[in-house]
């Protein structure tokens, strides 16, 4: 080629409708767009179409080509699926470490009503993030990790729950990392955890955007998330291969609801959410360990390092 620009679709969106943009983006022969499912957006699929190359090349994933009304936009901007490689073979064949996920059950009999944006955030608030039974379990896992000798990411949605967990793990060498940190901070705090300084990092969503950590061993994810892709790009990120790991346990905090709450007519949209991410795991072929409430949390990081020796032997 006669060049490459590297160019994120925000900055091609601010520059179209301009002169030299409208010039350049005529000698374009080869579009390849990184993380696919991204660009499905209205505005972002706006801009990709825009440009007119002889051939787009699309990647990704976590595009659910299962969904019709995805798999047709999917197929609009850059045609059907050529090729496919599957988490396992990646395994196989030496570029990814071994990894499960441990689905440790949290159960909560749920909230009366969550109607619209405020219902909604209310719930999150009650039972995700001032969930004391849910957070002890959590901290109990993590104290447990820690004494085994992981390296571990705890990793939220909000920047209030962070700072709680942190509160509550002031016993426990660690850093905090979300936007509103210090880039040079958040830099210190990932080379400090993979040159061994630092073995606990409380972290967001932030953590998918740029923090590059191949170390890491112990992953709980915590934030009650919606979006199951969200958490198989999470684990894609904890299984990168780093000298002297053996693999990654990557704990799920499951929202279940109780029994009790049911018979009241209480909703617990966690649970539901719980549910459709472990339907996407077992759909990816990462295998899975049952963690019943009852379960210790040194039992459950036992079992679950037992479990991932047996798979890399």
């Amino acid at each position: 080629p006669e060049r490459v620009t590297i160019a994120t679709i925000q900055t091609l969106h601010k520059h179209r409708g301009t002169s030299r943009y409208r010039a350049w983006a005529k000698g374009i022969g080869v579009v390849i767009v990184d993380e696919l499912h991204l660009a499905m957006n209205r505005r972002n699929f706006v801009v990709v179409k825009a440009l007119r190359p002889k051939v787009r090349f699309g990647l990704t994933a976590t595009l659910q080509v299962q969904k019709k009304e995805i798999r047709l936009r999917a197929n609009e901007l850059c045609g059907p699926t050529l090729f496919e490689y599957p988490l396992q073979r990646g395994v196989d064949e030496g570029y990814l470490a071994q990894g499960l996920i441990v689905m440790a059950d949290c159960y909560h009999d749920g909230v009366s009503d969550i109607g619209g944006l405020e219902g909604y955030q209310d719930a999150y608030t009650s039972v995700i993030m001032e969930n004391d039974v849910r957070n002890e379990r959590i901290v109990g896992v993590v104290k447990a990790a820690y004494k085994a000798g992981h390296r571990i990411i705890l990793l939220c949605d909000r920047v209030p729950h962070i700072k709680e967990l942190s509160r509550l793990l002031t016993d426990v060498p660690h850093r905090i990392v979300y936007g509103a940190v210090a880039a040079e901070k958040r830099r210190i705090a990932c080379k400090d955890f993979d040159d061994g300084k630092l073995r606990l990092i409380i972290a967001n969503r932030v953590f998918k955007k740029g923090i590059d950590i191949r170390s890491i061993t112990f992953m709980l994810e915590c934030s009650g998330s919606k979006d199951p892709n969200d958490c198989i790009q999470k684990y894609g990120r904890g299984v990168r291969r780093a000298p002297g790991k053996i693999g990654l346990i990557f704990v799920d905090m499951r929202d279940r609801q109780t029994n009790e709450g049911k018979y009241m007519g209480l909703v617990n949209p966690f649970a539901v959410a719980a549910h459709a991410r472990t339907k996407t795991y077992c759909k990816a072929g990462i295998p899975l360990v049952q963690a019943r409430p009852d379960l210790s949390v040194g039992k459950i990081v036992s079992l679950a390092a037992k479990k991932l020796k047996a798979l890399t032997q």
